[in-house]
């Protein structure tokens, strides 16, 4: 697909990436200006949602995703706030019709920023090698002891639990912990802003 960004239409995601090198990325307090201006956010997602829905004026799971780098490219933020995009989708496809309208692409895109947001605002948590800590698993539902393997530049980690996979910051911010501290996000608990919006009967999607 195509991706924008200031206007301009590149054909791959190291294109977008390549253009967006040296910009600074936006601050808690740019972002939080943005968020309360909520028409300027919702401009932003109708604009590109014209632009990647189509004649049915629903996204699939790779419209969803060539949107997603696009809003996050035009809003100065790491595309990383969207998690793993698929699973993203299918929390805000509410219908379970395998597509997004406006309404459930609005809800997706600003939870995204507001995660984004109170992640920016909370000081990070500097790990290293050797420190214990605890993963929210999403397959096991709760959260696990695990220890720090590595650390990378950028403030990546590597656990034992997921030898080989780095975590992000972003990532960092819902799954990792200190032990017997509070997250972000806990299982059974997810915040109002990070929580799949409430159920609308298929019928109800336009």
């Amino acid at each position: 697909c195509v991706y924008i960004y200031n206007g301009q239409r590149f054909s791959s995601k190291e294109e977008v990436l390549a253009a967006m090198a040296g910009v600074p990325r936006v601050s808690a307090q740019q972002l939080g200006r943005q968020l309360a201006s909520t028409t300027k956010v919702e401009d932003v997602i109708a604009s590109l949602f014209e632009h990647y829905s189509g004649g049915d004026r629903l996204l699939q799971l790779h419209e969803a995703t060539c949107l997603a780098l696009s809003v996050a490219a035009t809003m100065h933020i790491n595309v990383a706030a969207f998690g793993d995009i698929r699973h993203t989708f299918y929390q805000f496809d509410t219908s379970g019709d395998g597509s997004l309208d406006i309404a459930e692409t609005t809800r997706m895109v600003k939870a995204a920023l507001e995660r984004h947001h109170l992640g920016l605002s909370k000081a990070r948590d500097h790990w290293h090698v050797g420190d214990s800590g605890e993963y929210l698993s999403s397959t096991h539902k709760k959260w696990l002891p695990c220890r720090v393997l590595a650390v990378t530049g950028d403030g990546s980690v590597e656990i034992d639990l997921k030898r080989g996979a780095y975590l992000s910051t972003a990532t960092q911010l819902m799954h990792l912990r200190r032990c017997g501290t509070q997250a972000l996000h806990s299982p059974g608990v997810p915040l109002r802003l990070v929580q799949a919006p409430s159920w609308r009967p298929m019928s109800e999607k336009r």
